[in-house]
């Protein structure tokens, strides 16, 4: 059975696959002095100025035992991809950074609908990319960002239990 440690690499290679200019982090991160503008630098394009970042986190594990005594048949885990991008108004729509932030969830979303086992073979399979609310304009410091909370919810299975 794949690990959960494989699994959220795995997301997180397909989102660097996808946006790789993006700053992708396979966990949460925090800045190591706390302050704001680490923090901010964690989700700065590495080429450019601009806001555009992703941290994943697994938030709930589901296990499935079948049998007598229990055995685990599957585990089911649900991650949360905190995604930030930077926020700019333009008069023109191909320039404002919510059609730019609106496009960039829905080519995510089309990039894991096309492989279902996020590259990790047919023991693997999630449903899909959510976003189960509208994002939201947030400031950060001296920043403004749009910030959206994806779900994936990812099973694995014990190729070992019937």
């Amino acid at each position: 059975m794949k690990t959960e440690a494989q699994i959220r690499a795995a997301i997180a290679a397909k989102i660097t696959a996808f946006d790789a200019a993006a700053r992708v982090h396979k966990r949460v991160r925090y800045p190591m002095q706390n302050r704001l503008d680490e923090w901010v630098a964690l989700f700065v394009e590495a080429s450019s100025t601009t806001m555009n970042g992703y941290m994943v986190r697994r938030m709930r594990r589901f296990p499935e035992m079948v049998g007598t005594p229990g055995r685990l048949r599957s585990l089911t885990h649900d991650y949360e991809i905190r995604f930030l991008y930077g926020l700019v108004d333009n008069e023109t729509d191909s320039l404002a950074s919510e059609e730019i932030a609106q496009g960039k969830i829905e080519g995510l979303a089309a990039s894991f609908e096309t492989d279902a086992q996020i590259g990790l073979g047919a023991s693997v399979r999630h449903e899909g990319l959510e976003l189960p609310n509208d994002f939201e304009d947030v400031v950060i410091g001296d920043w403004l960002a749009h910030r959206a909370l994806l779900r994936l919810r990812v099973k694995a299975m014990n190729v070992n239990c019937p």
